[in-house]
């Protein structure tokens, strides 16, 4: 191999790991993480190291996430495999005689490749690009799920600003204006509405609609309760009668805390027909129950709530211990 050649080759894959780095950040961003976490997990997976983090959590519990990181692994490998192969290849080149015009020849390559990556990491560029790519992501999920898009755009402890794409409007704000939703009783803000890539006035008469993009500002897991609706309940309730296995999705991380949502189809014998002051979830596991949502609306908690098959509850606590909880000894 030429070292003209090797050059092109060598500076063709810088361009593709940048390129495919922002690509993946703004994927794992329209599932929902923050651009930092997203940028992290996504540069992890790709050179297959960091991803021992307990943040790596927040890629695991999720079946899309692990779908997409299945994807950064196997082509990171395989661009690990080919650059270090052309990097040894030209390396043994260097030892022939090279004349000005090859000289002159990688420096015009590698400059074009440096100029046509400062172009494309400019803002101007980059924006709109990442913004294409990101709705035909965000289609695609919500074409998968059948429900309303929740992506964090930033997070402030347990509240964080959050993009919500309406695909499916929910029942409680169905023909109601933004009067009568009493959104404040969520602790929820709402800072924005665009309809058709156009931010329009908001008032107390606006109505949300099929298709517009909200901007709030909330409690994550309020702004979830609210606005993450299913197209077909019933599909949805067929589908969950069938499964036997808790569904966890992890929330965020606090070292070996976390806090947790799991739509419960199974539970441990502990727990089955027992009040929590009972259960010895807290006293045993130490887990606390943050929140209860039977037929999709929260309940008051007390000692005597019993925690039932099909409801949606919030966790906080050991995540193993939740683990070992909820997926161990509810299998058992």
């Amino acid at each position: 191999m030429g070292i003209t050649i090797a050059a092109i080759l060598i500076a063709s894959f810088v361009a593709f790991y940048i390129v495919f780095i922002e690509v993946f950040t703004v994927i794992f961003r329209a599932t929902g993480l923050t651009k930092s976490k997203a940028k992290y997990q996504t540069i992890s997976l790709f050179t297959n190291c960091g991803f021992t983090t307990s943040e790596s959590e927040v890629i695991t519990s999720s079946p899309i996430r692990r779908r997409i990181a299945l994807i950064v692994m196997i082509v990171g490998h395989i661009f690990s495999v080919l650059i270090v192969s052309i990097v040894i290849s030209a390396f043994g080149e260097i030892g022939t005689e090279m004349k000005t015009e090859d000289y002159i020849s990688i420096i015009i390559i590698l400059g074009v490749f440096a100029l046509a990556i400062l172009i494309f990491l400019l803002p101007f560029v980059n924006k709109p690009i990442s913004n294409w790519l990101e709705k035909m992501v965000l289609r695609h999920i919500a074409r998968k799920e059948k429900t309303n898009t929740i992506t964090i755009l930033d997070s402030y402890g347990k509240s964080s600003i959050a993009q919500v794409i309406i695909n499916v409007v929910p029942e409680s704000m169905n023909d109601k204006p933004l009067f009568d939703m009493n959104l404040r009783s969520y602790s929820i803000n709402l800072l924005l509405i665009k309809r058709k890539n156009k931010v329009i006035d908001v008032d107390r008469d606006t109505m949300i609609q099929k298709g517009d993009v909200l901007v709030a500002f909330g409690p994550l897991q309020n702004i979830k309760d609210l606005f993450r609706s299913h197209g077909k309940v019933e599909d949805t309730a067929e589908k969950t009668l069938e499964n036997k296995y808790n569904e966890i999705t992890l929330i965020d991380n606090y070292g070996k805390d976390a806090m947790v949502e799991v739509f419960v189809n199974a539970l441990p014998e502990f727990l089955s027909g027992k009040p929590l002051i009972d259960s010895g979830l807290k006293a045993k596991y130490s887990i606390n129950v943050m929140m209860v949502r039977k037929d999709d609306k929260p309940i008051p908690i007390t000692k005597d709530t019993v925690i039932e098959i099909h409801d949606t509850i919030v966790l906080f606590g050991p995540y193993q211990n939740i683990k070992d909880v909820f997926i161990k000894l509810s299998q058992e």
